[in-house]
């Protein structure tokens, strides 16, 4: 694994009662700039392991399939998952918890990746996860408790 200067500058995360939301900041400019074979690897672990591939370059062939989504490694149609993707400026996506097969209050996990030529070049965190639980109904009251 690269262990330079990353190509991410910022991870944000945040969630409703029916989906995890990510957003992914490249470090300079936009993905745009990032090499036609730069990509991201997203894996979330729950009940089952989901990874999301995408490549946010807008230099590739545009019959090209820029999005996957496997489920404890199986491939799946893209456009049946429910996964939401778009890529400009920054990247989000939009998990359903129903594909993770996540209850409210269950433990999720997650790290992000970045792929050049099939090998991982950047992962945040460097090492561990990022650790959140799926909402319950009562998540914003205590949330927003005043």
């Amino acid at each position: 694994m690269h262990s330079g200067t990353s190509s991410l500058a910022e991870i944000a995360y945040g969630f409703d009662l029916e989906s995890l939301y990510l957003r992914i900041d490249p470090r300079e400019g936009s993905f745009d700039a990032w090499e036609p074979d730069l990509g991201l690897r997203i894996t979330i672990s729950s009940k089952t392991i989901i990874t999301i591939e995408l490549i946010p370059s807008r230099s590739i062939d545009p019959l090209e399939e820029k999005f996957s989504v496997l489920k404890n490694g199986k491939a799946l149609v893209f456009r049946e998952t429910g996964v939401q993707c778009s890529v400009n400026e920054l990247t989000e996506v939009a998990i359903p918890f129903a594909l993770l097969g996540s209850n409210p209050k269950d433990e999720l996990t997650f790290y992000v990746e970045t792929i050049g030529n099939k090998l991982v070049r950047d992962r945040w965190p460097r090492e561990g996860y990022i650790v959140l639980h799926a909402p319950d109904e009562d998540f914003e009251r205590r949330l927003w408790l005043v």
